[in-house]
């Protein structure tokens, strides 16, 4: 049997109400395995028989209130991380929850800044490699990615369109259009040390890269394998909640 696919990691910065099988459908469409094979529009109504459990396909890498709390901005930094407790807490969401954070991967010093940039991403079978990223404008949103909707009341139910109530932009690419442009195949692999310069900032050349024309290397601010949520953390919100932790400025929230 095929190794199914390493699930798609989807971060943002605004989570708005999703239902499951909408997320279903969204992974449908945006799963490189069956790209070629699906009709996301004209399919939407289809059953699709013996799926695995959507915590196998799909990730939201979203920080938690810990997270928030211990970025350099405190309570305040998670002004930029819109998701309202009633969409965010939904039950079957809870399972597919990943940190932004992790201790033993952290080589942009990401970790205690609050993220507002919003990354898809698909890793490869091995689990090392990418098989393709997108880096937009587009949160994790029905109004953002769209929805499929029947044309007219008055033409039949098959007649159906895609509609997207707020247009994004972003760039997307992957190893199979990378390795077009010049017949090549490329991988696609996340950065996974950083040299420093004189000042201490990050620097992106590496002269361990020289020669090696078929590796792309791109800064990943998180891991491909970013850790689940442990049992006592629990999804930011943005909603006024007095948490009883105080953050470094002696705040209890966005109160």
């Amino acid at each position: 049997a095929n190794k199914p696919p390493p699930p798609v990691l989807c971060q943002m910065s605004s989570l708005g109400y999703l239902n499951q099988k909408y997320l279903g459908k969204f992974h449908e469409a945006i799963d490189y395995t069956s790209t070629h094979s699906t009709r996301p529009v004209q399919d939407y109504d289809r059953v699709s028989k013996n799926k695995p459990p959507l915590q196998n396909q799909l990730r939201i890498v979203w920080p938690t209130v810990d997270e928030i709390r211990n970025s350099v901005e405190g309570y305040y930094g998670g002004g930029s991380v819109c998701g309202k407790k009633k969409n965010v807490s939904l039950e079957f969401l809870q399972p597919l929850y990943r940190r932004w954070s992790n201790v033993a991967y952290d080589p942009l010093q990401t970790a205690h800044h609050v993220p507002h940039i919003k990354s898809f991403v698909q890793p490869s079978h091995d689990g090392r490699s990418i098989e393709w990223l997108c880096l937009t404008s587009h949160n994790l949103s029905i109004a953002a990615w769209g929805q499929v909707q029947r044309r007219s009341k008055n033409l039949p139910p098959d007649e159906k369109i895609l509609f997207v109530r707020h247009w994004e932009l972003g760039v997307f690419f992957s190893a199979d259009t990378l390795a077009r442009s010049d017949g090549n195949k490329v991988r696609i692999v996340p950065l996974a040390d950083y040299e420093h310069d004189s000042n201490g900032a990050i620097c992106l050349d590496n002269d361990d890269d020289e020669g090696d024309d078929d590796v792309i290397r791109v800064p990943l601010p998180y891991s491909l394998n970013t850790p689940a949520y442990a049992a006592d953390d629990n999804p930011w919100t943005d909603d006024p909640v007095f948490y009883p932790q105080r953050d470094a400025y002696g705040r209890h929230g966005l109160l």
